[in-house]
């Protein structure tokens, strides 16, 4: 890998990486040696190298003995730098996460609630544990009803078998479709 100053009149300052697919391979479930080392040649270079991923910031023990300037996490939602300094921090609109709670109550629709420090799910479905055992995490516990805290949710993970007939939040809360059954929602 070369990247020179004659070559790059902008100055590469930072690059950022996904986890699941990219740096980490979802064939072999590793990181590749090449990648590891381009890494290094990166930061070698002065390039901070960031890790960009809609998991939690508690779900990177797979990556961590590799040397990381930042973290974007739950899709945007929490930044932190490498020694935990928060750069960014934006929770879902409560009343998006209760308009879900609602929805799922009358539907058959699981989802995950992920905050700072948790995830919590509000069913085990066959979808649900397939999701969680492609990205090599543990399922979460299923949350107590009556006790949801709506105020902290970082991302909501929306696990479906068809598409929702209405829309779950407001019309300017956009939402990304990334593959079949699953749906995150972002602010």
């Amino acid at each position: 890998m070369t990247i020179s100053h004659e070559n790059n009149p902008h100055r590469i300052k930072a690059v950022f990486f996904d986890i699941d697919g990219t740096l980490i391979s979802f064939k072999t479930g590793k990181i590749p040696e090449s990648t590891q080392n381009a890494l290094k040649k990166l930061r070698e270079k002065g390039i901070k190298v960031i890790v960009a991923t809609g998991r939690s910031v508690n779900s990177l023990h797979h990556i961590s003995h590799l040397e990381f300037d930042g973290f974007i996490t739950f899709n945007g939602a929490y930044c932190i730098t490498t020694d935990k300094k928060l750069i960014s921090r934006y929770a879902i609109d409560p009343a998006d996460i209760e308009s879900l709670v609602r929805y799922s109550e009358g539907s058959p629709l699981s989802y995950s609630l992920m905050y700072e420090n948790k995830v919590e799910i509000n069913d085990a479905t066959p979808e649900v544990v397939g999701m969680y055992a492609h990205v090599n995490l543990p399922v979460p516990p299923v949350h107590d009803q009556e006790n949801i805290d709506l105020q902290n949710v970082l991302q909501a993970n929306i696990f479906y078998v068809r598409k929702p007939k209405k829309n779950l939040c407001r019309p300017s809360c956009p939402t990304a479709f990334l593959h079949a059954g699953l749906l995150f929602l972002r602010m």
